[in-house]
């Protein structure tokens, strides 16, 4: 288990040295076995508006700033989900590509009908009697919500992390822009979750995390807010992007007045890891990526 687990870490820091060296993040190259069947092969990512990756990597001043939301996951029956978006996505709509996602999202675990149905344990009555009657209501939401989960995703009970990414990949470089805001943290999120998969999967995982950085940083020069805090997370923890805590306190700072960036506590937590004149460079930059 130790092995594998250096084996991961030591391909992981393969990824991210070669990105180093090249600079310039590179678009995704889809081949046909990474293309769902009957869909589209996805297109290269667009480029940030207004060239915006500057020298040094770091992304120019956004457009006007404005929100992407992450929709609610449909809910349905996974295959009738699933048939429908891929028709559409077939007619050239990059948001059925990522509806076939999020069907296959919902699907990823039973777990997930669980955790989205349970409840605070602080909100529990104190007395005995009441609290184990709110537990057994508890726990019959959570049985109808994973009942609900295996009458829907009967025959996807386990989609891989490749079935998500393809139509994950499919959307973003369709144009869809809740795939290019989010495509970082999904692609993230399914690595925590299938850490092997980065192991078996050394060339694909390259090109996913050039994605992700092209992605996330044009829909950051497009002034998505989400993608903005994104941008400033990545950076300040040192994830697809080299570790540069001024760039992360400058982009998330801008998504927030300057008012009340005094008043974040990650914020703070990065200024004091900074010096002065780091903070007055991060604050500048801050500045500038709000568009003055």
């Amino acid at each position: 288990m130790k092995s594998r687990t250096w084996t991961i870490a030591f391909i992981v820091a393969i990824a991210i040295a070669a990105w180093w060296w090249q600079r310039t993040p590179s678009a995704p190259e889809t081949t046909a076995a990474a293309t769902p069947a009957s869909a589209p092969a996805p297109a290269a990512p667009a480029a940030p508006a207004g060239g915006a990756v500057a020298a040094g990597g770091h992304v120019a001043t956004p457009a006007v700033m404005h929100s992407v939301p992450l929709p609610p996951l449909a809910r349905g029956n996974a295959g009738d989900l699933m048939a429908a978006a891929r028709d559409r996505a077939k007619a050239g709509d990059s948001s059925a590509a990522f509806a076939a996602y999020g069907a296959l999202s919902r699907c990823w675990s039973y777990s997930d009908a669980l955790a989205q149905s349970a409840r605070p344990m602080h909100d529990l009555p104190t007395d005995q009697p009441a609290r184990d009657l709110r537990l057994r209501a508890i726990a019959n939401e959570n049985k109808a919500a994973a009942d609900a989960l295996a009458r829907d995703c009967n025959g996807y009970e386990a989609p891989t992390v490749d079935d998500r990414l393809r139509w994950l990949d499919l959307a973003a470089a369709g144009g869809d822009p809740v795939a290019r805001t989010y495509y970082a943290q999904e692609l993230l999120g399914m690595l925590r979750r299938d850490p092997e998969w980065m192991l078996h999967n050394p060339e694909e995982l390259v090109r996913a995390e050039a994605a992700a950085r092209d992605y996330t940083a044009a829909a950051a020069a497009d002034g998505v807010r989400e993608a903005m805090a994104t941008m400033g997370n990545l950076y300040a923890e040192g994830t697809l992007f080299p570790k540069d805590i001024v760039e992360g306190y400058a982009w998330l700072a801008a998504t927030m007045p300057a008012a009340s960036a005094g008043n974040n506590e990650r914020l703070r937590d990065l200024a004091a890891q900074m010096t002065p004149d780091q903070l007055t460079q991060a604050t500048e930059r801050a500045r500038e990526l709000r568009g003055g």
